[in-house]
């Protein structure tokens, strides 16, 4: 068990940085949410009490959605359980980096396109970060004894898993509209041809009689 000054001691070891593009919007939600670099430190100081609960926690997280059949079906269809819990130890790996750039950022995207690609709406991927917080939130408190230190480091999971949130949520609107609208492109050129093809049925049936 950590004792209540040893979080303010551990952060100073590590290096942590936020590399966006300033005055962008995704700074700007980093600043409404809090999310400073110290949380950095703070999630970096963490990873050595996480990582050996990551199997647990990609465990956990499955054995849930695989019990939805509607969920199952899709990761059946689509992947395989093991391959997506090597995926989630990834991800949740790197949550602990204490980095925040444009890798980070474009990782984000890339799963949220996946899973609007084989059909996981939106609702799930909400529902299925509450396992993620909530198995962080009991590694936490049973590694730190200082209520103080309990409250910043469960504070500073909270504000990065909102952010990764914002990312993916963001990235199904976006992803979602460029479907909409190629779906509207389609069925305009298909009203195009039509419209052609009729046209040259009446030139047709002019010309012959």
């Amino acid at each position: 068990h950590e004792t209540e000054s040893a979080l303010d001691k551990k952060i100073h070891l590590y290096e942590t940085s936020i590399q966006l593009e300033k005055d962008s919007d995704l700074e700007k939600q980093l600043k409404i949410i809090g999310m400073s670099e110290e949380d950095l430190a703070i999630l970096r100081a963490l990873k050595e009490h996480v990582t050996p609960h990551i199997e647990t926690i990609a465990n956990r997280f499955y054995a849930t959605l695989t019990s939805i059949p509607e969920l199952s079906d899709i990761i059946m269809k689509n992947s395989s359980v093991e391959r997506l819990k090597q995926t989630l130890y990834t991800h949740i790996s790197e949550m602990f980096n204490g980095t925040i750039d444009n890798d980070f950022i474009d990782k984000r995207i890339r799963i949220a396109n996946a899973h609007v690609r084989i059909g996981l709406y939106q609702k799930w991927y909400i529902a299925s970060f509450q396992i993620i917080y909530s198995s962080l939130i009991e590694i936490i408190q049973n590694t730190f004894t200082s209520k103080k230190d309990t409250f910043r480091a469960i504070q500073a999971v909270a504000k990065l898993l909102n952010f990764e949130q914002q990312l993916v949520l963001e990235a199904y609107d976006r992803k979602m509209e460029t479907l909409r609208q190629e779906a509207y492109d389609a069925q305009e050129q298909l009203k195009h041809f039509i419209g052609l093809t009729a046209d040259e049925l009446t030139k047709l049936t002019l010309d012959s009689s």
